[in-house]
């Protein structure tokens, strides 16, 4: 088991920290996130149609920019995917995210409430700041078969502490069927991060900004996270 202080050095000298929210989440916190788990397995199951949405990003023929849509219906996506085949067109994202109906707006309310008082304890540095901006609640991505991230280093963004992600899937699910994050930290050490429920990974840019990416995911495995990128931006200072 880690220290708070220990995840910050990690977070700070490497770029990253990964450990189990068994050892830093309250017994309360972890039985909210359990009954989160179910219904939003529930909402994958039943109704993905309505609270997803999938992020599918190609590089256009000719030298072409990037001026598609990049989020688009699930009911678009083998005609883009079909597209990018016939063409020849490399892909270097594709996954679901959610975006639900206008009646559950609270849907990712849990995961946010517990991951920003975790955020909190690992930049008490920025608790006075915290009060005064609004903090995007951040988001559920939804990884099936074919997914994935190629490596990449994020853009420029104001603001940005870090971002946190809480997996969510039960390892009895996972089989080694893809979906893992990799990390190239600032040692040069690249660090496999299995998608299992009980993991979670914080990614620093107050002073960093690592190279990441996400592999397949196969074999029928639901990859399911939330994520939220920590951004203190001047546009949404509430004072």
């Amino acid at each position: 088991m880690s220290t708070i202080q220990e995840l910050k050095n990690n977070l700070i000298e490497e770029g990253y920290c990964v450990g189990s929210i068994f050892d830093f989440f309250s017994p309360d916190d972890l039985k909210s996130l359990n009954e989160y788990r179910k219904d939003l397995r529930d909402k994958v199951e039943t109704k993905k149609e309505d609270y997803f949405i999938c992020r599918h990003n190609y590089q256009p023929p000719n030298g072409l920019p990037q001026d598609y849509n990049s989020k688009i219906p699930l009911s678009e996506v083998k005609e883009r995917e079909d597209y990018c085949r016939e063409n020849n067109l490399l892909v270097w994202q594709e996954w679901f995210e959610a975006s639900p109906p206008v009646h559950d707006l609270q849907f990712v309310d849990i995961p946010f409430s517990i991951s920003l008082d975790f955020v909190k304890r690992i930049y008490p540095e920025y608790n006075y700041d915290f009060r005064y901006y609004h903090i995007n609640k951040g988001d559920i991505s939804l990884f099936e078969d074919g997914h994935f991230i190629c490596k990449h280093h994020d853009g420029k963004n104001e603001g940005r502490i870090c971002a946190i992600l809480i997996y969510l899937t039960d390892e009895n699910e996972y089989n080694n069927s893809g979906g893992e994050l990799i990390l190239k930290a600032n040692s040069g050490k690249e660090i496999e991060v299995k998608p299992i429920f009980g993991t979670f990974c914080l990614l620093d840019f107050t002073k960093n900004n690592i190279e990441h990416s996400v592999n397949p995911v196969k074999n029928g495995f639901k990859r399911l996270c939330y994520i939220n990128f920590i951004t203190l931006k001047e546009l949404n200072k509430l004072i």
